[in-house]
């Protein structure tokens, strides 16, 4: 499972909303990746967070959801898949290598702000 936290801050926050008012908190939600198709959303912020069912909005401290979703951080209205098409692309992938006496893995991570790959 991967977990996103999404929000305002450019720090804290692994999918950054652009242009946010300052009733999105800095981390607004966690997003959880169930890897079945269904996300799995925790409100951490102060100003609320719906999800709309329906012709309705309703609020939640926490529910699945998919890519579809209409969902309301504060006054910021977005879908899910649009939120999720903001993080940065192959941000964490994972090389094995195998040789004849040993397997070992390296882990590779891309900078999203450079492109530049750092080996940890």
């Amino acid at each position: 499972m991967k977990t996103y936290k999404i929000g305002r801050s450019t720090t804290k926050s692994d999918i950054t909303l652009p242009g946010m008012s300052p009733k999105v908190s800095g981390v607004h939600i966690e997003l959880i990746d169930t890897e079945d198709g269904q996300y799995y959303i925790n409100d951490l912020s102060t100003n609320g967070t719906s999800v709309k069912k329906g012709n309705q909005w309703v609020k939640i401290n926490q529910t699945y959801v998919d890519s579809s979703t209409s969902i309301k951080l504060a006054d910021f209205q977005a879908i899910i898949g649009d939120i999720l098409a903001l993080l940065p692309q192959n941000t964490t992938s994972e090389i094995v290598i195998e040789t004849p006496d040993n397997e070992y893995k390296r882990k590779i991570q891309r900078n999203p702000e450079t492109g530049e790959i750092i080996e940890s």
